[in-house]
């Protein structure tokens, strides 16, 4: 074996706002990777969420960035949130030039970038000098801010810059064959240097002693008794919550106990007034619960604790971290199939698939998980043993190490 082999691989892993799944993402795949001996530091947000959690990577949380999933991070209209908009801009401008300055000064090997959030980010890809741009493609297409229209963004503005991003990384990686299907159509041509890693599993949410359902009930005050389905993380047009609505008002019929527990910071894309009206138009409000905003990482296991049935009902995914909770903590799921949701799932052996947009076959795959015990108990161990193996971060970070060992060795030009 070459020396270059046995070398240790010098890495920067970019994750600008420190808070959400792509932290969550980040840091998993960060501490695998240092425990394999790769010398990686993870640059993100001063506020970085989980700085007091035990690493073994080098951690730069010096970028002066907010949190998007802040209550108040939406409460302004009019000037005043122009106002705010240029606030941010500058504070992100400066963000980038520091992560640019970062990089000149670190001089990795290869700069690992999780996702592309504005198009000024495409000079982290134009980066002079030796290192290698990485790119972890979780979403193919930015899914859209706006409350209407596409659920992805189709302006001409987000496309170029998508593409000339997409161009110019030394290597790509997919979370699933369904992901570079899309882009090749999308986009029109092949990345020279891809490799397909799935999301690593989520035990990092996992507490050391684990929580009886009924005490994690009480700690989320959901008295009563009843079946409890969960659809958690951050509400977005483009994850189907109204079409759950609908589900739920379905399922009523014939399980008229069922519960919605409804959890996570709303979006620009989303009007939780609209939602609240839909829930009175359905008839439903005795069975919906609403815990509107972001969940704290040491609280996410409650949710999952005290649900019976974890539901994804997506108009469109490429992938899910929630999905990747659930079945790290052993709850069974219902799945659309979109994106890599279904490869997942292990197209059907870990989880139920319904078609996108269709609350009747929604209702109905919730009704068998929740009349049939054994069925949800084998669907939910069966994605247990996923996450401990498919998903382990081990072997994800030994493919993303073989594959940064790959980006080097290539010249990966298009």
């Amino acid at each position: 074996m070459s020396e270059a082999a046995h070398k240790p691989i010098r890495v920067l892993f970019v994750e600008h706002f420190g808070v959400g799944g792509l932290a969550h993402y980040g840091h998993s795949l960060c501490q695998a990777l240092a425990e394999r001996g790769v010398k990686i530091s993870f640059l993100t947000a001063s506020d970085y969420e989980l700085a007091d959690l035990p690493r073994s990577f080098r951690l730069l949380n010096r970028l002066p960035l907010w949190n998007p999933h802040a209550p108040d991070a939406h409460r302004h209209r009019g000037l005043a949130r122009r106002l705010e908009q240029v606030g941010k801009g500058i504070r992100y401008l400066w963000a980038l030039c520091l992560s640019l300055v970062t990089i000149w000064r670190e001089r990795p090997d290869i700069v690992h970038i999780s996702e592309m959030k504005f198009p000024p980010d495409l000079l982290l890809f134009l980066l002079p000098g030796h290192s290698r741009v990485v790119h972890t493609c979780h979403n193919v297409q930015r899914f859209s801010d706006a409350p209407t229209g596409d659920i992805v963004r189709t302006c001409c503005l987000w496309y170029y810059a998508q593409s000339q991003m997409y161009r110019r990384c030394n290597g790509i990686i997919f979370h699933a064959i369904e992901n570079l299907q899309e882009f090749r159509r999308t986009f029109g041509f092949e990345p020279a240097c891809w490799a397909i890693i799935p999301h690593g599993e989520y035990d990092l949410f996992a507490p050391s002693q684990d929580t009886p359902m009924a005490e994690a009930r009480r700690a989320l005050g959901l008295e009563g008794g009843g079946p409890i389905i969960l659809f958690f993380g951050m509400l977005r047009r483009y994850k189907g919550l109204d079409v759950l609505l609908e589900a739920i008002a379905c399922l009523r019929q014939s399980v008229p106990e069922v519960r919605l527990l409804v959890a996570g910071a709303p979006g620009r894309d989303i009007d939780v007034q609209a939602l609240y009206a839909d829930v009175q138009r359905l008839g439903i409000e005795e069975s919906v619960t609403w815990h509107v905003g972001y969940i704290p990482h040491e609280k996410v296991h409650l949710y999952f604790r005290a649900c019976d049935v974890v539901a994804l009902p997506y108009r469109k995914a490429y992938e899910s971290g929630v999905l990747k909770i659930a079945q790290a903590l052993g709850k069974p799921v219902v799945v659309t199939d979109t994106g890599g949701l279904a490869s997942a799932v292990e197209r059907g052996r870990a989880g139920v698939i319904v078609p996108p947009e269709d609350s009747e076959a929604l209702a109905q795959a919730l009704e068998d998980l929740l009349s049939d015990p054994v069925l949800a108990e084998s669907l939910a161990e069966r994605g247990q043993v996923l996450a401990r193996t498919a998903f382990g971060w081990a072997g994800v970070a030994e493919r993303t190490e073989q594959f940064y060992r790959e980006v080097l060795e290539t010249t990966c030009a298009y």
